[in-house]
């Protein structure tokens, strides 16, 4: 008659394989559910990251636009109409998102990120700031007071933003391609 430890010694195959399958029952919620949030980052890292890569980037055109056509003269009715219109919608939704966008970078980046984005909006402030300086010019020509702006207001002003916009489209750039 066989005796318990060779029966143990016979079945350790099968004893082994089902307590194998027992200990990984236990634990798949706690594998599925960390496999299911690792792919979820992913994808939600990557839809943020294009959204706010192509808001950055509308504002970033917007503003250099906006600088070209008071650089270049272009301040007619019409051509500002074709200049503010869009640099005011990109302007809004960037700004109306800045938190949204730095929490979203928050929990799924990291705090470098984060205070590189914050120069970024920095910057995108400044650049707002000296653009809101035309305002009164741009105002002027909508109400029919001016048939175009004034270059000796404006190109004081387009002096100021070529270098800042520069240095926006240079930080973009750095932030975008070191988000990762």
């Amino acid at each position: 008659m066989a005796t318990i430890w060779e029966k143990i010694k016979d079945n350790f195959t099968t004893l082994f394989v089902t307590t194998l399958v027992a200990l990984l029952t236990v634990f798949s919620d706690s594998i599925v559910g960390n496999i299911k949030f690792a792919v979820n980052r992913a994808n939600l890292r990557t839809t943020h990251y294009e959204k706010l890569a192509t808001d950055l980037s509308n504002y970033t055109f917007s503003a250099e636009n906006v600088t070209e056509f008071y650089e270049q003269g272009w301040t007619s009715k019409s051509s500002l109409e074709l200049a503010v219109k869009p640099y005011n919608d990109a302007i809004v939704n960037l700004r109306k998102q800045e938190y949204v966008n730095a929490a979203l970078l928050h929990r799924f980046w990291d705090a470098d990120d984060v205070s590189r984005f914050k120069a970024v909006m920095e910057t995108v402030r400044e650049v707002d700031t000296q653009i809101h300086s035309l305002n009164s010019e741009a105002e002027a020509v909508a109400n029919a007071v001016k048939p175009k702006a004034d270059p000796a207001v404006t190109k004081p002003v387009t002096d100021k933003l070529k270098p800042l916009i520069e240095e926006l489209k240079s930080r973009v750039s750095a932030f975008l391609s070191d988000l990762n």
